[in-house]
């Protein structure tokens, strides 16, 4: 038993030596490696893509807003080519071209410009042609405070005479269009509230064959519109309830055009009336509505006359619709860690 155990210790021995020597073996060791990959690509793109407003068979209408324009009066045709003259410069001026062909040069134009717009609400156009060219009245309208004397605002037009596929007076007439566009703009800036009333005319005192209205104000009465700006924005055309019952449904149709879901949860569908028994909303619970890439969502929100027994209507509203499209809600990143489990623990 002892020459066993003596040979044992020898053996070890011998290992210990070899291990020493450098003929042992090598030190464990295990690599662990992870890899991965990370993107970022996504973009937002989410807009109102249609809107409208659809009414009860009776009693519900669109309200009608008045909308103004100018006319050109026959005369204005037919006598352009005595304006031309003065509203214009021809092709021999230097930068006259078709490309500029009528609008405005950098030129005044010439002394002999008569051109005027007049407050119809103060004298009609009517009065002054009964004056029949008189040299005081004339001149007094001229005079007033309300008169604009167009040419000392408005500079002379270019007229190139040789526009292809345009006869001489059709020339003529696209210098008298481009002079009544400009005149309303300028009438819009200088009487925001009244220029509606205006006219536009040359007035020479003694000069009864002279004296011409070359564009009156038209009114008509259109229906309210509903419009989408900028694919941001909408505005309703406004509604009139006549009787009890009568509703309009208000729709609104948002399109996502991105990469990624757009969350609906902050949206505001909200109506104020200062006679809520008469004027009721309602409106879909949008608090969860998810859109995705690709996807279109139309909400409609119908507001309605009620009978509050009163016998009448008496009663009006502002819609709100609001839809601040966010991205999903995502949680907090975790932090990094580590730790360590004993074996059989999980």
């Amino acid at each position: 038993m002892k020459r066993k155990s003596a040979a044992a210790i020898a053996a070890a021995a011998v290992l210990t030596l070899g291990a020493a020597m450098g003929m042992g073996y090598a030190a464990w060791s295990t690599t662990v490696t992870g890899s991965g990959s990370v993107t970022a690509a996504g973009n937002w793109d989410v807009a109102v893509t249609d809107a409208s407003v659809r009414l009860s068979s009776a009693g519900a209408a669109l309200s009608s807003e008045t909308v103004y324009t100018f006319e050109k009066t026959e005369e204005a045709y037919s006598n352009a080519y005595k304006y031309v003259g003065t509203l214009s410069t021809n092709d021999t001026i230097k930068g006259a071209t078709e490309e500029n062909h009528a609008t405005q040069s950098e030129l005044p134009m010439q002394e002999a410009a008569a051109f005027y717009a007049i407050d119809t609400s103060r004298t009609s156009w009517e009065t002054v042609e009964s004056w029949n060219g008189s040299a005081e009245q004339i001149s007094a309208l001229i005079a007033d405070e309300t008169t604009v004397d167009l040419d000392g605002y408005l500079h002379a037009y270019y007229r190139y005479n040789n526009m292809p596929g345009k006869t001489t007076a059709e020339i003529y007439q696209d210098v008298v269009d481009a002079f009544v566009a400009d005149t309303e703009a300028l009438l819009k800036e200088l009487y925001p509230d009244t220029w509606m009333n205006y006219a536009i005319a040359t007035l020479v005192p003694n000069g009864p064959s002279l004296c011409y209205e070359i564009a009156a104000m038209n009114a008509e009465e259109v229906p309210g519109e509903t419009s989408v700006e900028n694919g941001t924005a909408v505005d309703y055309a406004d509604v009139v309830f006549g009787i009890p019952g009568a509703w309009a449904e208000y729709s609104l149709t948002v399109t996502n055009n991105g990469t990624v879901p757009a969350s609906l949860s902050g949206a505001n569908l909200s109506f104020e009336t200062d006679q809520p028994e008469q004027l009721v909303m309602n409106a879909p619970d949008l608090s969860d509505e998810v859109v995705a890439p690709g996807e279109s969502c139309t909400i409609t929100v119908v507001v309605e006359a009620l009978d509050d027994g009163s016998g009448s209507l008496n009663a009006s509203g502002s819609l709100t619709i609001e839809m601040p499209f966010t991205q999903q809600t995502v949680e907090e990143a975790p932090a990094p860690s580590h730790s360590h489990q004993a074996a059989g623990e999980s």
